[in-house]
């Protein structure tokens, strides 16, 4: 996937019945060259975790995180929250989950910022293409 570093992040949509997530990206520095609008869509979308929104946040990266390292650093998390029915991939345990997961193809994908809202999306594909201007 090509970089976005420093894009700002302007927005973000989650279609639940479609199994996506979009992020509006923007380029909103002015004196350089400007770059047209972008949107990332996330498809197959198994379910995804933001935190830290500041309603301006700005791109570090968005990249490919190894799929047993984020359900190990997680799992805890999961289980916790399991009650609720969140994650809806986790199966228990990191083992049944990673297998689950690999069997349908998906992979996570992190959202590094330099500031404001981060994340992960846990998904069987990503791609990106220039959006209209809002």
């Amino acid at each position: 996937m090509k970089s976005f570093h420093d894009y700002h992040l302007v927005g973000y949509e989650v279609d639940g019945q479609r199994g996506e997530v979009r992020l509006n990206l923007a380029w909103l520095y002015a004196g350089v060259e400007p770059r047209p609008p972008e949107q990332v869509v996330f498809r197959g979308v198994e379910d995804y975790f933001f935190e830290h929104d500041l309603g301006v946040n700005i791109v570090f990266d968005i990249e490919e995180f190894p799929l047993l390292g984020f359900l190990q650093g997680w799992e805890e998390h999961f289980r916790a929250n399991k009650q609720w029915g969140w994650p809806r991939f986790w199966k228990g345990d990191v083992s049944s989950t990673a297998e689950a997961l690999s069997s349908r193809g998906s992979k996570c994908y992190e959202l590094t910022t330099s500031y404001g809202l981060s994340g992960w999306v846990v998904a069987a594909s990503v791609d990106s293409h220039v959006r209209e201007s809002p």
